[in-house]
């Protein structure tokens, strides 16, 4: 995909990657299905957290959103310029329910996203790779 090339740029700060999580995503106010996924390939950064969420067609990922999740939104969107989103996430909980990575972001309105994001699976080293600043 388009916007995973700016991880070149980046690999010096890559901490760790982990594929084929399973998740449950969840939108509300303004339809977007770009951020619905039940797959993603994570990227951990030392300031931010990549989802690359995917479906398979045919035993290949076909990619259908991007989302960079940190606080240093102005350095990701210099190498990141076909991302989805490139935003600080408002929820954040590490152990979620069935021990579910939480994360939100966005509000619903009729012109805007609220997303839910549940990563499944992850190791507590991999939880405590989860930053969104150095």
């Amino acid at each position: 995909m388009e916007a995973l090339r700016g991880l070149k740029k980046i690999q010096f700060k890559l901490v760790n990657k982990k594929e084929n999580v399973q998740c449950n995503s969840l939108t509300i106010g303004r339809k977007n299905l770009n951020f619905l996924f039940r797959t993603a390939d994570l990227y951990f950064i030392d300031d931010a957290l990549i989802i690359a969420g995917y479906y398979n067609f045919f035993k290949r990922k076909a990619f259908r959103s991007v989302i960079i999740l940190t606080r240093e939104q102005e350095f990701y969107m210099q190498s990141f310029a076909n991302a989805n989103k490139i935003t600080t996430p408002t929820r954040l909980n590490l152990n979620s329910s069935n021990n579910d990575v939480y994360i939100e972001f966005g509000e619903a309105s009729f012109s805007n996203t609220n997303v839910q994001i549940w990563l499944k699976n992850l190791t507590e080293i991999e939880k405590s790779q989860i930053k969104f600043t150095k």
